[in-house]
């Protein structure tokens, strides 16, 4: 299990991973993808990252966004959908969590017509249950070809500590606007060059 300062030195690696995924997802020929293992195992943080515009905020951070994220929509396993997002289970925007298990949770999403698009999947473990008594969070990127309907994918915080709640964050849907994958690849490249110029940032935005 990483804590956050591990995690905050492999950032170039996580944003090189996105802008690989992101270029492969342009080539017509590649297979589609689902969502991109952000932290492999999990990461623990010694306090609960906060509401939803914490963890956005956290995100942004992390991956070295310029732009602000949009939380979504957020599923309790204790409450269910709390609908407070910009794009919530409203019957526009819907959403789906299996809760047949709780240490691995398959998930879809069907965005069409709310004018969003989901870019991340947070999912944190309920309680202090890391090897030091961190609170365990799971971080996913989701694909282009998934943003606005995205799974069924299989969620987990690290295959052994149940899910608390699995958050949605993205923007506003760029789906009206086709160009060929162009745009992908563009995009990759930014990233990957960006990663290497990027100073590693704190917790907070400066």
């Amino acid at each position: 299990m990483e804590t956050v300062n591990s995690l905050f030195l492999k950032k170039w690696h996580v944003v090189s991973a996105i802008a690989a995924a992101v270029v492969l997802v342009g080539l017509p020929t590649v297979a589609q993808a689902h969502l991109i293992d952000l932290t492999p195992g999990g990461f623990g943080v010694a306090s609960v990252i906060g509401n939803p515009a914490d963890e956005a905020d956290f995100i942004e951070n992390f991956v070295g966004l310029d732009f602000d994220l949009l939380y979504l929509e957020k599923f309790d396993n204790g409450t269910g959908f709390d609908g407070l997002g910009a794009a919530p289970d409203s019957g526009i925007a819907n959403y789906s969590v299996d809760t047949a298990s709780l240490l691995a949770q398959d998930i879809e999403w069907d965005l069409t017509g709310s004018g969003h698009e989901a870019l991340f999947v947070l999912a944190k473990n309920g309680k202090a249950g890391g090897p030091n008594g961190d609170f365990l969070y799971h971080l996913y990127g989701v694909s282009p070809d998934q943003r606005t309907i995205g799974g069924p994918d299989t969620v987990s915080i690290n295959g052994a500590k149940d899910i608390s709640h699995i958050s949605w964050f993205g923007g506003p849907s760029t789906a009206d606007v086709p160009d060929g994958g162009a745009t992908c690849i563009l995009l990759g490249s930014s990233l990957l060059g960006m990663a290497g110029f990027r100073r590693l940032i704190g917790f907070r935005k400066g």
